[in-house]
């Protein structure tokens, strides 16, 4: 990324997060530190979903979608779960824990998962 590029998007991230902008970057950098540098694999950097729909046929759908062109690109694929429970829920889709909870100051755990691609 260009120095140019990125001073844009640090200048983008301090008007969103006003005056909790070193939290923010506290939690990126903490993010960054752990996160797995190879191999290549794409990386879940957020997923929202509305309580009533956890769990539900969108989610599934998602992650069967999701899956199949990363099974399809041979494409492992990492993410970080914010609770236990999600991570416990989303073996489903043939994730398994990469590693410890992960702990970054003044943020809750966070449960790092990983999916090797389905080779058929």
């Amino acid at each position: 990324m260009t120095s140019q590029k990125h001073s844009a998007i640090n200048t983008q991230l301090r008007v969103a997060c006003g005056n909790r902008y070193e939290m923010a970057m506290k939690l990126i950098d903490g993010l960054d530190y752990y996160h797995p540098k190879s191999p290549p694999h794409y990386y879940i950097s957020l997923l929202a979903v509305i309580r009533s729909h956890r769990g539900g046929h969108e989610v599934s759908q998602l992650f069967t979608t999701m899956n199949a062109i990363l099974d399809k690109n041979n494409t492992p694929c990492y993410a970080e779960c914010t609770k236990f429970s999600t991570r416990t829920l989303i073996r489903r889709w043939g994730y398994i824990d990469k590693g410890s909870p992960l702990h970054i100051e003044g943020f809750p755990a966070l449960y790092p998962i990983w999916r090797n691609p389905n080779i058929h």
